[in-house]
């Protein structure tokens, strides 16, 4: 019997709890735009609930930039903060490698392409 050993392994409502969730979720996707539209036209249209919607993103871009840049600190060890806003650390250059020749292969299809686009087919005296 698969059914039967279908509903013993979900429990007592599990098909109807998944739907049911299933539903809710669907529910809520489809509110979320017009909802945030109404929003978002109410807040617009209103000074102070937009200087705090504004000052309310500016904070969580703050913290996300911080998450993103510097680790999950919002101020390390050793980033200097000056007027407010965190500086990021400075890394330590260093020396480029030397600069090796192209292999012998990569010039000769250079020397040719240079040879091409000097003879007047469209591209640029090299």
């Amino acid at each position: 019997m698969v059914g039967g050993e279908r509903r013993a392994r979900e429990g007592p409502g599990g098909g109807a709890m998944a739907l049911a969730v299933k539903m809710a979720s669907l529910t809520i996707k489809s509110l979320a735009k017009p909802l945030a539209s109404v929003f978002q036209q109410w807040v617009l249209s209103r000074p102070e609930a937009r200087r705090v919607a504004i000052a309310g993103a500016q904070r969580l871009h703050r913290m996300d930039v911080s998450i993103t840049r510097y680790g999950l600190a919002p101020y390390p060890a050793g980033v200097a903060v000056a007027g407010g806003r965190p500086r990021p650390p400075t890394r330590p250059t260093l020396p480029r490698p030397p600069c090796l020749p192209f292999p012998p292969a990569v010039r000769e299809v250079r020397r040719r392409w240079q040879l091409w686009a000097g003879q007047g087919r469209g591209g640029m005296q090299a």
